[in-house]
C-alpha cells in the first residue's frame, strides 16, 4: 500500500501534464525567451516519461538501469537551460561573467561526484549539483526581480509570463536549497530528512502550475 510520500511523488510526476499540454496549445507563440522556458518543460517531461518506462521495466526484470541517474543528469541540464536564460534577461555585463563563472563552479563540483553522473546504476543523488544549482540560481532569480520591479517594463506584472516562471522557480529552488541545508546542517533527526522528497514533490508541483500559467501568458506579439 502507498503511503503520501509515494503518492505525492507520483502527482508531482503527472503534473508536468499541465505544463506539458498548455505548451502544446501556444506552441505557436512560444518564441526567444519564452522557448528557453518551454524547453525546461520539455525535458522535465521526457525525464518523467523515461523514468516511468525504466520503471515498468525494471519490473520485469529486463534492464539495469536505476531512475536515480536520470534525476542526477536532469538537474545538470535545468540548471543550464535556466541560468542562460537569466543570461539573456539580466541586465549588465557582472551578471553575464557572474553566471558564466558560477557555470564553471557548478559543473566543477557536479562532476567531483563523477559516479553520480556516469554510473547509470548508481543509487546516489549527485552530493553538490543539487544545493549549488538552488544557490546560484536563487541569486539570478532575486536579481531578475529587482531589475523587472525596478523598470516596471509591463504595466500588469500578473500579465508578463516570465513573471510567473520566476516567481515559480523562486518557490521551488529557494524552498528545496534551504530544507537541505537544513536536514544536512542543522538536524541529523533521520525522520526530518525523509521529509525532503515528499516537500520537494509539493513545490514542484506549485512550480508546473505557475509554470503552465507562464505559457499561457504568452502572447503572439511575445509580450
Amino acid at each position: 500500500m502507498m503511503d503520501f510520500s509515494d503518492i505525492i511523488s507520483i502527482v508531482s510526476d503527472i503534473s508536468i501534464l499541465l505544463p506539458f499540454f498548455v505548451l502544446l496549445r501556444r506552441w505557436a507563440v512560444v518564441k526567444g525567451s519564452h522557448f528557453i522556458m518551454a524547453l525546461y518543460v520539455l525535458i522535465t517531461f521526457v525525464r518523467n516519461i523515461l523514468s516511468t518506462v525504466i520503471e515498468i521495466i525494471r519490473n520485469t526484470n529486463e534492464l539495469d538501469l536505476n531512475t536515480v541517474f536520470l534525476y542526477n543528469v536532469h538537474s545538470i541540464f535545468n540548471f543550464w537551460i535556466i541560468s542562460y536564460l537569466y543570461f539573456r534577461l539580466l541586465n549588465g555585463k557582472f551578471w553575464r561573467y557572474f553566471i558564466i563563472v558560477s557555470n564553471i563552479i557548478f559543473m566543477g563540483f557536479a562532476l567531483y561526484d563523477f559516479e553520480t553522473l556516469f554510473n547509470w546504476n548508481t543509487e546516489r543523488f549527485n552530493d553538490y549539483s543539487y544545493p549549488i544549482a538552488g544557490f546560484f540560481i536563487i541569486i539570478l532569480l532575486l536579481q531578475y526581480f529587482y531589475q523587472l520591479l525596478k523598470k516596471l517594463e509591463v504595466p500588469r506584472l500578473s500579465d508578463f509570463p516570465l513573471f510567473w516562471f520566476s516567481s515559480g522557480a523562486l518557490i521551488y529552488y529557494s524552498g528545496t536549497f534551504f530544507m537541505y541545508l537544513v536536514i544536512h546542517t542543522v538536524n541529523t533527526n533521520h525522520s526530518l530528512g525523509r521529509l525532503y522528497w515528499p516537500i520537494d514533490a509539493i513545490l514542484s508541483i506549485t512550480f508546473h502550475i505557475l509554470v503552465a500559467i507562464a505559457i499561457w501568458k504568452v502572447r503572439p506579439d511575445g509580450v
